[in-house]
């Protein structure tokens, strides 16, 4: 887990980048005209970038690396301004997302009105049908219905619906046809996909890694290292999936070296989510950076919420197989019964391709870690992506702090 610290760091000059104008960072009243571009006040931030995502935004979208470089520095300021015009507006909203290389939040409306405010800003304004507060009862509805596992929904904010995933594991479920029915009875509230591929866990592989074995061997399935942490006692501990941990099993770093027992865990049951904690035996504190396997490594100095990944932001995680990876967030707030029959809820989906082993390995942008990889997802038109546990609950809730 350790290397040099190399990553880029972009400075915001309010004045140098159009979307970092005044009016990005505030929302002005209606009717009030927003600051240009060449305010003079110099309103700068200092925002780490990691290489691999922006080799993964050029990618994606085509553009330049300069410019790539400067949208994903000024993400957590799109966001804000999309969080605060989406309050703003209240109920006239269904929620905003990212559309990069756009570099302005689209706020969705559902009135001229409300469109009109977001425009002032300079913000993009979409038109949508249904509020947040319907697509939500939507998806309650579906969680209510029969749970069949190898199937997941979430709330697509750009095209308005609940999407409403059905894996190849699904069919032949005697469930099946109520869920599918209850889809049908939303209407156009919920959009019904087929996937290639099934939904499960990230399986345990032969890791930085993880090895899980009997005790008195070294060698058995492997998970990744998501997040070195301690707790206010100074108790040091590793964060990873919950499904990785076993009963009965010892736990080793990638070089053979004896990690301490399993202090809680959770996969699935009543709270639906998939962490562990794990004591760690050696006594020097762990940094908190991401092993970049050949890359310029990157600290994490915060945990994030995941209400602050908006649909479309870019991400990374690492993982001990696919090593880094980026992509764009698909959901915050997803929901997946995975073929096991483990059901999960308010989980992280994304376009960050994962395979087995990668496991418990960090989900992060820009220095702030936001979740831990757990399993595979796949849609409608082959690609893959993956489902993340957010830790920042988990950290709350355990009283845990990351290494320096």
């Amino acid at each position: 887990m350790r290397g040099s610290k190399k990553v880029r760091k972009t400075r915001l000059w309010a004045g140098g980048v159009a979307l970092l104008g005044t009016a990005a960072l505030t929302v002005p009243a209606a009717g009030a005209a927003t600051a240009p571009v060449n305010d003079a006040r110099e309103a700068r931030a200092s925002v780490e970038v990691s290489t691999e995502s922006v080799d993964a935004l050029v990618a994606r979208t085509g553009i330049d690396a300069d410019r790539a470089e400067r949208y994903l520095a000024a993400q957590p300021q799109l966001v804000e301004r999309g969080q605060a015009l989406v309050s703003r507006l209240g109920d006239r909203s269904a929620g905003f997302y990212l559309d990069a290389p756009v570099e302005q939040p689209v706020v969705t409306v559902l009135d001229s009105a409300a469109a009109e405010t977001v425009r002032a800003t300079g913000a993009r304004a979409k038109m949508v049908r249904h509020t947040t507060a319907e697509l939500r009862r939507a998806e309650e509805a579906l969680g209510e219905a029969v749970s069949v596992p190898d199937t997941s929904w979430y709330i697509d904010t750009a095209a308005n619906q609940v999407v409403l995933t059905i894996g190849p594991g699904a069919q032949g479920n005697p469930g099946l046809g109520a869920l599918q029915a209850t889809a049908t009875g939303l209407g156009d509230r919920v959009r019904v996909e087929h996937a290639a591929r099934d939904m499960r866990p990230t399986a345990m592989l032969m890791g930085d890694e993880i090895r899980i074995a009997d005790p008195g061997s070294t060698t058995g399935n492997v998970c990744s290292v998501g997040f070195n942490v301690h707790s206010l006692n100074d108790t040091k501990y590793i964060v990873t999936a919950g499904h990785c941990v076993k009963p009965n099993k010892k736990y080793y770093d990638s070089s053979g070296n004896q990690l301490g027992d399993v202090a809680e865990s959770n996969y699935g049951g009543l709270d639906q989510t998939d962490w562990a904690v794990i004591r760690t035996n050696s006594s020097e504190s762990w940094f908190s950076m991401v092993n970049g396997y050949g890359q310029p490594a990157q600290v994490i100095h915060d945990v994030g919420d995941r209400v602050n990944l908006a649909q479309g932001a870019q991400v990374c995680k690492s993982g001990r197989t696919t090593k880094v990876t980026c992509g764009s967030v698909v959901s915050n707030d997803s929901a997946v019964n995975y073929d096991d029959g483990t059901q999960l809820r308010h989980q992280i989906l994304t376009k960050v391709t994962t395979e087995g082993g990668d496991s418990g390995g960090p989900l992060y942008m820009n220095g702030t870690g936001y979740g831990i990889i757990h399993g595979g997802a796949a849609f409608s038109d082959g690609s893959s992506g993956s489902y993340s546990q957010p830790v920042k609950q988990i950290f709350d809730e355990q009283g845990l702090v990351l290494n320096p």
